[in-house]
Parts: structure tokens; sequence; C-alpha cells
């Protein structure tokens, strides 16, 4: 089944969050709604099966020896992968519910794995429910299986609610939704979002709303009650504290306010937040299996034209020759990666069809494509390679044969 033509087009809604956030109450306000179909579990498929399961592959070199993964072109790994949640969404369609129009799918944990939700179902929607951090953080170290500190859970929070919005410029639907907001007014709220997702709303399905957004479930049973504002009695001073260091720059971005009208001491540092520091540098490595890998890594930012990646490859010095039939580029800097980005981009839509790879120092790729017009194109690349950088970039393009 082709990403094309899936009978699951626009039919899917990921309800998205940081843990404690509401997910699970939010998903039962949706599941109000008589043509909504709830998947009755999280499902972590994706953040469990799918995204585990794309790290196995890569789109260097099909005779690439990197342990532990294999040369599968993206595009049809993401036909294979879709292929398959297809069918998973479809089982559940025809058990559960066959005349339902959405599919609403909650596993908080995809907060994480948004980007390749988007890359499997663009037509979906999105759900991100944020709630104030000092809240989730107290809920979260409340819980058994929850963070063991105060500064865990913060950091849990955090890094969630910050991949999620990483994620959203290149969601064709994204939507974020406030706790706190949908406390003070569920029914309005569930409106909105029931028109954003193309659902009718009458008066039965808001009382329902009501009716099921006072229902306490899933609550935390050190304060089962629902509702904000727990953070100010149930975290000490020193708590307080260390949510703001490790969190308080995306609170104070997504507009929670300090409990005094007027911030002082501390809470001034989260109005105006310090620089995190930054992070240590990373332990490089020279041997085969780290040439191997830095290698794929260039030959996948060649073949799939995702440039932007060669920065964080190539090193600064990094001399590059440029070999085409129109003639030759060498040099450092900006016009020789300019270049050799032209070179790259020149080259049809490509299959792979041959694969030659001597991952020595320098390292050798000799690849030839078919993009399916008859004509075939090689390309031969030699890479000095240090520390897991490019230091050195020879590319030859001699044109179609």
């Amino acid at each position: 089944m082709s990403r094309a033509d899936s009978p699951l087009d626009g039919r899917l809604v990921f309800l998205v969050g940081a843990r404690r956030s509401g997910t699970n109450w939010l998903d039962r306000i949706l599941a109000v709604h008589p043509e909504v179909l709830d998947v009755p579990s999280e499902t972590h498929l994706f953040s469990h099966g799918i995204a585990p399961l794309e790290e196995r592959f890569h789109e260097g070199a099909a005779s690439s020896t990197k342990t532990g993964r294999v040369y599968f072109p993206r595009e049809e790994f993401l036909d294979a992968a879709r292929d398959l949640c297809d069918s998973v969404f479809l089982g559940l369609l025809r058990s559960l519910s066959p005349d339902a129009r959405l599919i609403v799918e909650r596993t908080p944990l995809h907060a994480n794995h948004l980007a390749l939700i988007g890359a499997l179902y663009p037509d979906a929607a999105v759900l991100h429910i944020v709630r104030d951090g000092r809240d989730v953080a107290r809920s979260l170290r409340s819980q058994p299986w929850g963070p063991d500190t105060i500064v865990d859970a913060a950091r849990e929070w955090r890094e969630t609610v910050e991949a999620a919005r990483a994620a959203a410029p290149a969601l064709e639907r994204y939507r974020e939704v406030r706790y706190e907001d949908l406390l003070a007014d569920p029914a309005g709220q569930a409106a909105a979002l029931y028109e954003w997702l193309g659902l009718p709303v009458d008066d039965q399905v808001l009382k329902e709303v009501l009716d099921e957004a006072g229902i306490s479930y899933n609550a935390d049973p050190t304060s089962p009650a629902t509702g904000s504002g727990k953070w100010r009695s149930g975290l000490s001073a020193d708590d307080v504290a260390a949510v703001e260091a490790e969190a308080g720059m995306l609170l104070a971005e997504l507009g929670y306010e300090p409990e005094e009208a007027e911030p002082t001491g501390a809470w001034r540092r989260w109005r105006w937040p310090r620089r995190r520091p930054a992070p240590l540098p990373p332990v490089h490595n020279d041997t085969l299996e780290h040439r191997v890998d830095t290698l794929d890594k260039l030959l996948t930012c060649l073949h799939t034209r995702r440039f932007e990646a060669l920065d964080d490859l190539l090193a600064p010095e990094a001399r590059i020759r440029v070999v085409t039939a129109d003639g030759e580029v060498t040099g450092t800097g900006a016009a020789a990666r300019e270049a050799l980005v032209r070179a790259a981009r020149d080259t049809p839509a490509q299959v792979q069809v041959r694969s030659d790879v001597h991952p020595g120092n320098p390292s050798t790729a000799v690849l030839a494509y078919e993009p399916g017009d008859g004509s075939r194109h090689e390309r031969v690349v030699v890479a000095a390679i240090r520390a897991e950088r490019v230091t050195g970039l020879a590319y030859y393009s001699l044109g179609a044969t």
C-alpha cells in the first residue's frame, strides 16, 4: 500500500505531551465524540517500534560495513513502515468502530518522534497538550514509576516539550492545547478542537464533554482532584528553585508566571534567563568503525540532498576538490562547499545500482546510480577523515553514460 493512496489519509490524530500533562484527560474528552475511535492503549508504536527500526538503516552505500545498520533508501523504508502502521490502525478500525471518521492515538512519548510521524503521516493532525512544568514535575515525582528527583522530573518535562515544539514547523497540522485553558473551559476548548479536526458539534456532545471532564481518572493519588497550581503547596522552596534552574527559560517562554505579581530574587533570573552552560565537547574516535560511520553520513547527505548536514561533517579547514564534466574547483571554505553542493544537486533522482566502498584512510566510495531514464551516473568520493570530521574531500562526477 503506497503512502499516496492510504484509506487513512487525514483520519489520524496523534495526541502527545510530557507525561502527567493531561494527555489521558484530553484523550477521554475527544473520545466523547461519536465519530472518534479512541485507540484503547498507549501503543508506543513509534517510540519503541518504528523509531528503533529506522535506526537500523542508512542511505550511504549498499556495500557499507557499518555494524548494526544496513543500506535501505529512506523513502522505501517510509513506505514499508506506513504499510505496517496502516495495517495496525485499520485493524483497530474494523474491530472497534468501522464508521469512525477519526482515530485518536495517545502516547505521550511520541512527542519525541513527531518528525518521524510527520514523515509517515504528513496528513495527520498532531495535538500537543502543554501544562505548567512545575505541576508536571511535582506529579511525576509522586509516581512510583517516576523520576527519582525533582530535577530529573523538570528535565523530562523540558526536553519533551522542546522536542515537540522543535518538530512542529515541519508538520502540516499541529496545534498546542493548554491544560489550564482546558480546565477553565472544557466545553469551549473541546468545541474549538472538534472544529479544527473537522467534526460537527452539538449541545449533546458538549454536555458529555463536561460530564467526562469532571471525572477523576488516572489521577495523582497524593492530590487526586483535577486542578492547576498544585506545585504551590506540593513543592518546597528548594524544589521550586531546582525546577526553575532546569526549566525556567521554557516556563518563561510559554508564559507561565511566578506566584508573585512582581517576581524578585531567583524569579528575576527566570524572567531574564541566563544562558545554559555549553555542553561538553564530544569524544571523537578514529577507529575503522567510526570512519565507516562518517563516510556513510557523508554519502547520505550527498545522495539525499540534505546538504545542511554537511556543516556537521566537514571540518572548517576541509580542502575540497570537485571534478565534473564542466571543469574543476579546488579550495576551502564556502566557495568550494557550494561547488560540491552544485555537483551533487545536478544528479537526477537516483537508484543506487553499484557500491564499492573501501573504508581506509582516506576512505573511497565508487557509486553508480540509474535515475530510471536509461542513463547511468557514476560518482567517486575520496574522503580523508579524522575525529569523525571530513578534513579532505575529492568528488568526481563526470556526467551520464
